[in-house]
């Protein structure tokens, strides 16, 4: 497969479903001296954006960009301007920490859009899987899941164990080997993702998978054979002659 297409965009995520309205980083000068209406908010920064120091607006969006007034307040955006720095793209869709994750889907998966590993564990928030559904949380926005969800559509089946282009490889599987999981043939040459040969061993990317081979290393085992030529349920036919699905145990 010698071209992939370029589709890991970031897509934005519906305010509706952010569950995290009032939380995020909290910058150290943000003590909090005179607050009337009680939000967690100074009424000098409320009055600065000519927002009510009366009336809880918290919780609203008023420039439309994704992110609550509070959470502007705690990035350090303007509340009501949708695109803060004038670069094109709204505060929401912003990556503050430059982790892949937007800033409204940092909020979402419970994350601190200033720090690209929130819980310092040595894993960058995006390459967190919190769900345990063999998904990070970089790739199960990019396809559309649930990163707090393991099963997003409830059908008994993880999300990474799904295969929702059809090509009898599965989610995770497809990320693994850089194809696109809502796209069964993502290089647009005529040939599934399945039936590929990345690493042109002779044996498709899909058998690997079913061999416990590496569909990206000609040579998994390092003994100087191709995966393609050895024969390791010793039937006296090399694993590259086989069909897909066959001698399969």
């Amino acid at each position: 497969m010698n071209k992939r297409k370029v589709f890991f965009t970031m897509a934005p995520i519906a305010l509706a479903t952010l569950v995290l309205l009032g939380s995020g980083p909290n910058p150290a000068n943000a003590k909090v001296s005179k607050d009337k209406n009680h939000n967690g908010i100074p009424d000098s920064w409320e009055l600065r954006y000519h927002l009510s120091i009366y009336r809880n607006l918290a919780n609203t969006d008023p420039d439309r960009d994704g992110l609550t007034v509070k959470q502007e307040f705690y990035l350090g955006l303007n509340p009501v301007k949708a695109d803060t720095d004038q670069d094109g793209i709204k505060d929401g869709n912003e990556d503050l920490d430059h982790d892949k994750l937007t800033n409204l889907q940092e909020y979402l998966v419970h994350t601190n859009p200033l720090n690209p590993d929130s819980d310092r564990d040595g894993i960058k928030d995006r390459n967190e899987d919190l769900d345990r559904d063999n998904l990070n949380n970089y790739q199960e926005f990019v396809i559309h899941t649930s990163p707090l969800k393991a099963d997003s559509d409830g059908d008994g089946m993880k999300d990474g164990d799904e295969d929702f282009d059809k090509d009898r490889l599965s989610n995770s599987q497809e990320f693994s080997i850089g194809s696109n999981p809502i796209d069964s043939d993502s290089d647009d040459d005529g040939i599934m993702d399945f039936d590929e040969d990345d690493d042109g061993d002779k044996i498709s990317n899909g058998r690997e998978f079913v061999l416990k081979e590496d569909p990206k290393n000609p040579d998994t085992d390092h003994d100087g054979v191709l995966d393609g030529d050895e024969d390791n349920d010793h039937d006296g036919i090399n694993d590259g002659e086989q069909n897909d699905g066959e001698h399969d145990d």
